[in-house]
């Protein structure tokens, strides 16, 4: 019943988000993107793989963290809106649904699932940067996620 719920989740906030063609080629975060790694503050790193895409101030990522055998063993689909400034990413999350076993570094995660409104919540301040096909988003928690650009 729980990978039911899940993949319905997933499947609603895949289709809720809307594709098209970038408004403003100037914003470097604009596209889709994929993860590679997934470094933790403790020193741990684990491959991840999956999608981020950033577009018209909105931001939607499916990832899957994975075991050594690369099997996925944890994964996350989020979504909401962002900001920039400078190298400062604003993300706010408006739809979370997540669950996973226990990695090092990383406890097991019961099934969550979140959906705000727009507005609601606190936005998760980040520091990000890009260095040609490659994105690397420094979270608050002293985690950093790395991604290529997809295409490159």
């Amino acid at each position: 019943m729980k990978n039911c719920a899940f993949k319905l989740a997933l499947l609603f906030l895949l289709t809720s988000f809307g594709c098209q063609a970038p408004d403003d080629p100037s914003d470097p975060l604009e596209g889709a993107w994929k993860p590679t790694a997934y470094d933790l503050k403790s020193g741990e790193s684990h491959s991840i793989d999956g999608s981020i895409f950033f577009q018209d101030g909105r931001w939607l990522v499916l990832f899957y963290v994975l075991d050594p055998d690369g099997n996925p063993v944890r994964g996350s689909a989020e979504g909401g809106a962002y900001s920039t400034l400078g190298d400062r990413l604003s993300l706010s999350h408006l739809s979370n649904l997540s669950s996973g076993e226990a990695l090092p570094g990383l406890e097991a995660s019961a099934l969550r699932m979140v959906l705000r409104r727009e507005g609601e919540g606190t936005p998760e301040e980040c520091g990000y940067r890009i260095e040609g096909d490659r994105l690397t988003i420094d979270f608050p928690s002293g985690n950093a996620m790395q991604f290529i650009r997809f295409g490159e």
